[in-house]
Order: C-alpha cells, then sequence, then structure tokens
C-alpha cells in the first residue's frame, strides 16, 4: 500500500523533488530580470549555473532519447525537437560563457 495513484513511493518523491526545483529556478530567474531592470549593470551569478543545467538536460537527453529509440522502439517528433533544443541551449550557454569570461579578461 506505499503507492497511492499507482506511482511508488520514491517516484511521487522524485516528482515533488523537481516541481520545487522548477519553482525555486523560476523564482531565481525573476529575481534576475526584476534585478537587471533596476541595475542595467547587474550581472547574476547564472553563468555557470545555466552551462551546468545544461549539461544535465542534456545528459537526460540522451538517457530519455536511448529509451525512446531502444526500449520502446519509437519515434517522437515533439521528444527530438526537446532533445534539439536543449543542445542548442547547451552549445548558446557555453558560447555565453565564453564571452563572459572574455569580456572580465579584457577588463582587468
Amino acid at each position: 500500500m506505499g503507492a497511492i495513484q499507482g506511482f511508488p513511493k520514491w517516484e511521487r518523491k522524485v516528482r515533488m523533488f523537481l516541481c520545487l526545483f522548477g519553482l525555486v529556478l523560476s523564482v531565481y530567474a525573476l529575481h534576475v530580470e526584476v534585478s537587471r531592470e533596476r541595475n542595467p549593470d547587474y550581472r547574476a551569478l547564472s553563468a555557470a549555473f545555466l552551462v551546468f543545467s545544461s549539461w544535465v538536460s542534456v545528459a537526460g537527453s540522451l538517457y530519455l532519447a536511448s529509451i525512446l529509440a531502444f526500449v520502446l522502439g519509437d519515434f517522437c517528433m515533439v521528444c527530438v525537437s526537446t532533445y534539439i533544443v536543449n543542445f542548442a541551449l547547451l552549445y548558446t550557454n557555453l558560447k555565453r560563457r565564453r564571452a563572459v569570461q572574455e569580456i572580465k579578461e579584457k577588463a582587468r
């Protein structure tokens, strides 16, 4: 009787954690936007976090793509589009981080 509505107990905990993590991330993004409106020179500590979260999303995409292809033996256009977006975000965030580092080096 450890599962409610057919979900194992651990899965409910993981879903709850992911929902809370998404909420915290959204609140932080709002904070960054509001701070940026008040002070155009505001720089958030988000460049490294964006790259890290992009790597995590790419790892998740690779995992889900392997399940889709090898376990389910199926093709999902929405899923593949999401994987492409995650790879594009990683590429963009890596380029952004390099640009920020170059700006910091030139300022020295």
